[in-house]
């Protein structure tokens, strides 16, 4: 009885460490998930990096359009002469004092973004280290979380190599597609029809014209404008005198 007793002690106890071990796993991968959940994600540049690169795009605008004024009031950049006398002298190293301020604040920004991109990458890697834990601790990974998907780029050494061809079989540019040919018994065969008669070809007849009708003067009357020469009856007309009426002698 004691042995049984002793077993069943040494089963509790087993089942208790089991029970432990499970407990204290559930409460780590709770706990990775939450500080998960905790770190807020960023994709791509955040705002911050955005603004100090809009800022720094500014600064060297505006460095350009000074380093333009210094020229046009004949200065000379990094050097003390000046081509316009010493009436300029002021003007110039005001301008040249600017510039050297604006390069001064266009190196801080510079910093201040790389520091804004570095965070960002602390982020990610800070993320990426947590989901290694889960996997290695058997966790389930949170809804959120979705794995990198790698793709290869690269491009293969034998991508562009021709294809090895046979000389039994060469190939040809030409696709030759074939028809099946058509079976005794094929249902697609069709009985050869009679030809068609040649159409009868009608000879069109020459059109007849009407017969001449004779010129008959009388027939119309026509206004006549001007002299008549010709003589009303049968004779001939007299040129050395037209005036006399009638049929002209023979002269």
């Amino acid at each position: 009885m004691n042995r049984g007793i002793k077993q069943a002690s040494i089963a509790f106890f087993s089942l208790l460490t089991t029970t432990s071990a499970a407990l204290a796993q559930v409460d780590l991968c709770d706990e990775l998930r939450g500080r998960y959940v905790d770190i807020s994600e960023v994709i791509g540049a955040s705002q911050e990096t955005r603004q100090l690169s809009r800022a720094i795009v500014q600064q060297n605008l505006m460095i350009r359009r000074t380093m333009s004024d210094l020229r046009n009031q004949g200065c000379v950049e990094g050097d003390d002469g000046v081509f316009g006398g010493q009436d300029s002298q002021g003007v110039c190293d005001d301008i040249r004092q600017s510039i050297d301020q604006m390069r001064q604040d266009l190196s801080l920004l510079m910093d201040q973004r790389e520091q804004s991109v570095g965070r960002v990458d602390a982020v990610a890697m800070q993320r990426r280290q947590l989901l290694d834990t889960m996997q290695r601790n058997g966790c389930s990974l949170p809804a959120s979380a979705t794995p990198d998907i790698v793709i290869d780029t690269h491009t293969k050494m034998d991508a562009y190599a021709p294809q090895e061809q046979s000389l039994a079989k060469p190939e040809s540019s030409i696709t030759v597609i074939e028809t099946p040919r058509l079976q005794k018994n094929s249902s697609l065969e069709q009985k050869q029809a009679p030809p068609a008669a040649p159409p009868k070809v009608t000879q069109a007849q020459p059109q007849q014209l009407p017969p001449d009708r004779p010129y008959d003067p009388s027939a119309h009357k026509v206004r006549q404008v001007g002299p008549q020469f010709l003589a009303t009856d049968q004779g001939s007309i007299d040129l050395k005198h037209p005036k006399e009426a009638g049929p002209q002698p023979t002269q």
